[in-house]
């Protein structure tokens, strides 16, 4: 004979994995679209140092979430094509594409280790 099953136990059981699953998936969204937006800006490559906390708020003006203007920052200054910009550039510019600093051999250097890392120079 079956024991009588009470309410809670009728319900279906919470799906913890799907429910991470989802919320992943619409994080990626996010994180993509905030990267596009990114893109879109034409922004001067490379970009002078610090100028990212003004990008982020441009970008939080737009409706972009904190964390996802700043991962889409960072996987654009980390991309294959800025680091190469950054290796043959000779200085970094500010928003409104005037000069801002030179481009230091250790920055180079750095640069160049990431993609020699990733085998592309």
């Amino acid at each position: 004979m079956k024991p009588d099953l009470t309410a809670e136990e009728e319900k279906p059981k919470f799906d913890q994995v799907a429910f991470e699953n989802k919320a992943r998936k619409e994080r990626i969204k996010r994180y993509h679209a905030a990267f596009n937006v990114v893109k879109s800006l034409n922004l001067p490559m490379p970009l002078a140092k610090g100028i990212g906390k003004t990008i982020i708020l441009q970008l939080r003006e737009q409706g972009i979430s904190s964390k996802a203007a700043s991962w889409a920052m960072r996987r654009w200054t980390h991309s294959d094509v800025y680091l190469s910009v950054v290796i043959n550039g000779k200085c970094r510019f500010n928003l409104d594409g005037t000069e801002a600093e030179l481009i230091t051999d250790a920055e180079r250097e750095y640069s160049r280790s990431i993609l020699e890392v990733r085998n592309l120079t």
